[in-house]
């Protein structure tokens, strides 16, 4: 599985890189077959979010992420651009992980009612 990462650079700003997630079998009851999960990713709390829908989509100021976190969509449309100008859309069920916790940061922006699930991770993911 890959997923979506928003990262610091070295000048200061930020790019989109991808990731890949390593599973491994897990036996989760005797005589089932077993699940494929990731190692465990230690998290601060979880806090579901719901920005509304504006007349026009407009990008909000340039912010780092705070901490480290995991970021579900679950409606809408969300954008985030990069200091480099590329842009990516996320939709319900995408995932993406904000570590861009120095320099400019990331900018984002909502197409509709857009809806989240925000997991602040103890310390960035080391994968």
């Amino acid at each position: 599985m890959r997923c979506t990462r928003i990262v610091s650079d070295d000048d200061g700003g930020s790019y989109f890189d991808e990731i890949d997630l390593t599973f491994t079998p897990v036996e989760l009851a005797v005589g089932q077959d077993p699940f494929l999960t990731s190692l465990p990713w230690p998290a601060i709390d979880a806090m579901f979010v719901t920005v509304p829908d504006a007349e026009e989509a407009y990008f909000h100021e340039w912010h780092a992420a705070p901490d480290p976190r995991l970021v579900v969509c679950l409606s809408g449309e969300s954008i985030q651009q990069t200091t480099n100008g590329e842009e990516r859309r996320f939709h319900a069920g995408d995932v993406f992980l904000t570590v861009d916790t120095t320099g400019r940061g990331h900018r984002s922006a909502n197409n509709g009612t857009t809806s989240y699930i925000i997991v602040r991770l103890a310390e960035t993911p080391n994968v």
